[in-house]
């Protein structure tokens, strides 16, 4: 994918909070994680998974700024780090993922591939981990809105 895998993600994460203690600058955070992926696998093949996360991750980076780290970090989740960034234009940034994942052509057979995004902006004296549980909670909170909804 052209991303940085798990450990080099820790590392540019442990870079950022160490600069921006330093300069006060500070940085957010934006978890990507692509819906119902498990679909792909499942109906056309890991190998066609590969694929699809090559060419999501060759989007991603087409739209992230020179100085931004994209990272795998996990099966079909993606993360960036956006240094100087608030929370607020990291959300605007968020929504261009969206976009890209939205328009990159890939598609499982029943319907295009989406994305869900989670953003955190990190809070001085926060550790790597709770800057990542806030992200995944965001992650998650996202997902639950897009969740199709039972009638009662």
């Amino acid at each position: 994918t052209g991303c940085l895998n798990y450990a080099g993600t820790r590392y540019e994460l442990d870079r950022e909070i160490n600069r921006s203690s330093r300069d006060g600058s500070g940085f957010s955070v934006c978890f990507v994680d692509l819906d119902n992926f498990k679909r792909v696998n499942d109906e056309q093949g890991h190998l066609r998974g590969n694929e699809v996360l090559a060419r999501v991750a060759r989007g991603l980076h087409e739209c992230v700024r020179s100085f931004d780290t994209l990272g795998r970090f996990g099966g079909d989740e993606f993360i960036a780090i956006f240094p100087n960034t608030t929370e607020t234009d990291a959300h605007e940034l968020a929504a261009r993922r969206r976009a890209t994942v939205a328009s990159s052509a890939v598609s499982t057979r029943e319907a295009p591939l989406t994305a869900s995004v989670g953003v955190a902006q990190w809070q001085a004296g926060e550790t790597i981990d709770h800057l990542l549980t806030r992200a995944d909670e965001a992650l998650l909170r996202a997902k639950a809105h897009k969740a199709p909804r039972s009638v009662a």
